[in-house]
């Protein structure tokens, strides 16, 4: 018998020893017990017979079982998989028993520890995978052992070091066979050592997002001329290749990003026409986009140079390419849009200086989009009316330009935009109401809508708030502010949106009546900000349920959860998507982004609000900003302000509240913005701690009874003290007191000063260490100023 399936076996152990001529024994996802194994050696198993092994995707936890289980098995075992099995360290020891593997694969578990130097004795060796455990330290010296290797992935581990370990020493191999080598994902550092342009059946190199540097020249890369993957991404590598060079290799996947190849545009890339990956983003390139580059890029399903200074047009160009993500943000192209394939599935052009209209890339051809970001350009004119019908659209970013008239009228609840989840339209011209099917298909049932960020800030929309939003039940930022939107803040908001929305601003608009007391559901919101409208009544007691401000620190995790959330719920091919948000803080205007999960803003301000402060304000401890001047507020300061360790930011200025500062407020360490002017407050400014810092009389003016620095002193604080024989004394008590103080420095200078030298002196291991160690520094000076002056010169030769 050659194969067998055990996956309803109770002991499939013994039922394998019942099969003595078993060759191939597959085992993966069968919800295999680990308490089997344990009992293997005292069995005696062997099975012998058994070439490949697969239990690949079971969990044996106990990596102690699997390693005596290991044993059973024969030396004649070719082929074993034991990856996906949740298994800890520590590393299988017994592996060095198997003297006739070929291909040994561990990957995805959790080993942890150094990998160990016995896998160099595995010399049959010929495929060895241990992507994503938690392998650290130096990668030892297993190439110099492992000649008929051919494919190494050491992948997401945290090995770190230069890669020159990996292979020194004597080595008894001829020749190297390497044609795979994945390190991706360390921390490995310094150059790449020359015994990786030595592997010349090499056919993927991937070294990508570790910290390795240096250069490397077109002569490195002569041998390789079997390459077809080079992967250097998220490195701090620099690429010096002659303009005139044209490489042995021909690339299908090129992932170079942030690799320093500029400031011309690479020729090379002309010679390797055919391939379907390319990434030169962030290279420092400053030039034309060259007319031979649309032709080398013809079958590239991936297009990236995002990042650069790329100047030129390329309103038609992009025609007949067949790659699906194009990404040329954050360049200086200029002119009108291009013209696209019916078959890109993501287009990103933002940040650049495009004008005209969007109908070359919005138009009824383009029914595979899925994310359109056009944001931060020239573009003008109107959202063509072809929207309606792109039912793949996921994303769409027209933000920061000068779009205008109205947003096309759409069949009531299309089903074709039922896929949308992000829409930014911020910063542009648009009028007219919002229309309803930015939702989705959700007619009057309970169906939800996939939106989840819908930004529309700063045009000139009006009308009321549109009901539509109630359906919106992921909805994680929803911007309306410097709109003209009218009418109350409907209730529904607190009870539609409840449970993820994280981020609500309709800041500046003509909002009246009062905020609504089902806001308070809103608990997982981090910012509230809905300054300059016309809303009226106390703030709600209700708002201490706020339970995401009430959190007075942000840790790793939940920023974790926060970018695991709602909000990132669509994969954008580019990642380039980023929540940009405005946010008034400390008097200014400031933009978040990836920062977005740690802000914390309370904004109520340029409002007719009444009443007193409520003392459950004060419960949101994780508050950094809190905005409620320009009101009609009244009472005391509560002293319960104290509390709010995090707040940054505290503006209660131009209310009727009354009474004496409260004395906490001295006890707001992180306090650095404060404004408490045109009040009715009175008595003795606090001082100490973080206030005593905060010197501008002008957050204090408009409070006649105010006094104690930084404005004039209170009454009492003038009386200067008069000269007395016994003030005299005092006075001449601590002109001794301070000569003493220095005598006492001198005096302990001095034996300090030879208790040093004096050890020197007697103590030769002492001085001996010392001097050697100036020596070693100075060394290192010296090694370092050299380093500097080369890559100063490098730098120069490259702009030349």
């Amino acid at each position: 018998m050659s194969g067998v399936n055990l996956t309803h076996a109770t002991d499939w152990v013994l039922s394998v020893q019942d099969l003595p001529s078993l060759s191939v024994l597959k085992l993966s996802r069968s919800n295999l017990p680990s308490s089997p194994l344990a009992s293997a050696s005292a069995l005696n198993t062997n099975m012998s017979s058994i070439t490949t092994l697969d239990l690949s995707q079971n969990s044996f936890s106990d990596g102690t079982i699997i390693d005596r289980f290991l044993l059973s098995l024969s030396s004649s075992l070719v082929n074993l998989d034991l990856s996906y099995c949740s298994m800890y360290e520590p590393f299988p020891r017994s592996l060095k028993n198997l003297t006739s593997l070929k291909v040994l694969d561990l990957s995805a578990n959790n080993f942890n520890g150094s990998l160990p130097e016995s896998l160099g004795e595995l010399s049959q060796l010929e495929s060895l995978d241990l992507l994503s455990n938690f392998l650290h330290g130096l990668i030892p010296g297993i190439l110099s052992h492992l000649c008929n290797l051919r494919h190494l992935v050491l992948s997401r581990n945290n090995f770190v070091g230069d890669m020159s370990h990996m292979l020194q020493g004597e080595t008894r191999c001829k020749r190297f066979t390497l044609e795979e080598l994945d390190l991706s994902f360390n921390q490995l550092n310094g150059s790449l050592p020359d015994w990786v342009w030595h592997m010349q059946d090499l056919s993927m190199l991937d070294l990508s997002y570790n910290a390795l540097g240096g250069v490397i020249s077109d002569t490195q890369l002569a041998n390789m001329t079997k390459l077809k993957k080079l992967s250097l991404t998220g490195n701090g590598l620099i690429l010096n290749m002659s303009s005139a060079w044209v490489p042995p290799f021909k690339l299908n996947t090129i992932d170079l990003r942030s690799c320093r190849m500029g400031p011309r545009f690479p020729s090379w890339l002309k010679t390797q026409s055919g391939f379907d990956y390319l990434d030169i983003s962030d290279a420092g390139i400053l030039d034309m986009i060259p007319s031979w580059f649309p032709n080398a890029s013809y079958a590239a399903d991936y297009l990236n140079i995002s990042y650069n200074q790329i100047r030129g047009e390329i309103s038609t160009s992009l025609k007949f390419l067949s790659a699906t993500v194009i990404d040329m943000s954050s360049n200086l192209f200029q002119g009108k849009l291009p013209l696209l394939n019916a078959s890109v599935q993501s287009i990103l052009l933002g940040d650049n200086l495009f004008s005209g209209d969007t109908r070359p890339i919005l138009n009824a051809e383009m029914l595979n989009l899925r994310d359109v970001i056009l944001s931060q350009n020239l573009l003008s004119g109107e959202i063509p009316s072809a929207i309606c019908n792109l039912s793949s659209m996921q994303l769409i970013d027209l933000s920061n330009n000068y779009i205008s008239g109205k947003i096309p009228v759409c069949q009531s609840y299309n089903a074709s935009l039922q896929s949308l989840y992000v829409i930014n339209l911020a910063n542009n011209h648009l009028s007219g109401s919002i229309p309803p099917w930015m939702a989705g298909p959700v007619p009057h049932s309970a169906l939800e809508s996939n939106l989840i960020v819908l930004r529309l800030n700063n045009n000139s929309f009006h009308g009321e708030i549109p009901s539509f939003l109630r359906y919106c039940n992921s909805m994680t930022i929803l911007d309306l502010g410097e709109n003209k939107l009218t009418g109350n803040i409907p209730s529904w908001i607190g009870e539609g949106l409840s449970s993820s929305l994280r981020f609500l601003r309709m800041r500046s608009n003509m909002l009246t009546g009062k905020i609504p007391l089902q806001l308070s559901y809103l608990t997982s919101l981090q910012v509230l900000d809905l300054a300059q409208n016309k809303l009226s009544g106390a703030i709600p007691h209700s708002f201490k349920n706020f339970t995401a401000m009430t959190e007075a620190n942000r840790t790793v995790e939940d920023i974790i959860n926060y970018i695991d959330g709602a909000s990132h719920l669509v994969e954008i091919a580019s990642s380039k998507f980023e929540e940009v948000v405005e946010v008034e803080v400390k008097g200014r205007e400031l933009e978040y982004t990836k920062t977005l999960s740690l802000v914390m803003v309370l904004d109520l301000s340029c409002n007719n609000l009444s009443g007193e402060l409520p003392l459950e304000l004060m419960d949101l401890i994780g508050l950094q900003s809190l905005n409620l001047s320009k009101n009609q507020l009244q009472g005391n300061i509560p002293d319960k302000f104290g509390g709010m360790a995090q707040l940054e930011a505290l503006d209660l200025s131009m209310n009727r509240l009354s009474g004496k500062i409260p004395g906490s407020i001295a006890l707001l360490t992180s306090l650095s913005y404060l404004n408490l002017s045109n009040n009715d407050l009175s008595g003795r400014i606090p001082s100490g701690n973080q206030i005593q810092t905060l010197t501008d009389p002008s957050i204090y003016a408009g409070n006649s009874d105010l006094c104690g620095s930084p404005l004039p002193k209170c009454p009492g604080d003038e009386h200067s003290r008069v000269p007395t024989q016994g003030a005299g004394a005092e006075d001449e008590g601590g002109d001794s007191d301070m000569f003493e103080l220095y005598l006492g420095m001198g005096i302990g200078f001095v034996v300090g000063w030879w208790v040093i030298c004096g050890a020197f002196i007697f103590k030769n291991s002492w001085r001996v260490a010392c001097f050697r160690y100036y020596d070693h520094m100075e060394d290192k000076f010296v090694a370092a100023m050299g380093t500097f002056r080369r890559k100063i010169l490098l730098a120069h030769q490259g702009r030349d």
